[in-house]
């Protein structure tokens, strides 16, 4: 389980991004993402086989980002409980269906990722054992919930 003061640190990380241009991060870090798992890009009609560049400059990139990464930060700070969590992971996989499947992998693969981007983006900041730890957490509860 995530301890209080691993959650007090990602809370604070995830207030700093909110608080800065959220709408870049979120398409940075899906850039980030897709550099390290290329495949997970194609799983998207929108972005298969475009360039970064063109990604980063598609409305439609910048708005679904930005959705999915706020999400991922909502999810993200229900990691300090169990319970919760478990609870906020079903609720996510049901919303999910409509839109198509993700894996437990490919969940793994998305929260695997984010520790490593969020301590590039904030450099000495990022808590980087805090994010493994509420990532790791989040993504067990993702795959239960599958």
């Amino acid at each position: 389980m995530v301890s209080g003061d691993q959650m007090t640190a990602v809370k604070a990380n995830i207030k700093t991004v909110k608080a800065g241009d959220v709408q870049k991060a979120a398409g940075d870090f899906f850039i980030f993402l897709f550099k390290k798992h290329a495949v997970l890009q194609d799983k998207f009609p929108n972005y298969k086989g475009k360039s970064f560049d063109a990604l980063t400059g598609m409305p439609v990139f910048q708005a679904h980002t930005t959705k999915v990464v706020s999400a991922v930060f909502d999810l993200l700070e229900t990691a300090g409980d169990a319970g919760t969590l478990n609870a906020a992971a079903k609720q996510v996989i049901a919303d999910h269906v409509s839109r198509g499947p993700v894996s437990g992998a490919e969940y793994g693969q998305l929260f695997a990722t984010l520790p490593a981007f969020m301590a590039s983006a904030l450099g000495g900041a990022c808590n980087q054992a805090a994010w493994e730890a509420a990532c790791s957490a989040t993504a067990a509860a993702l795959k239960a919930a599958c």
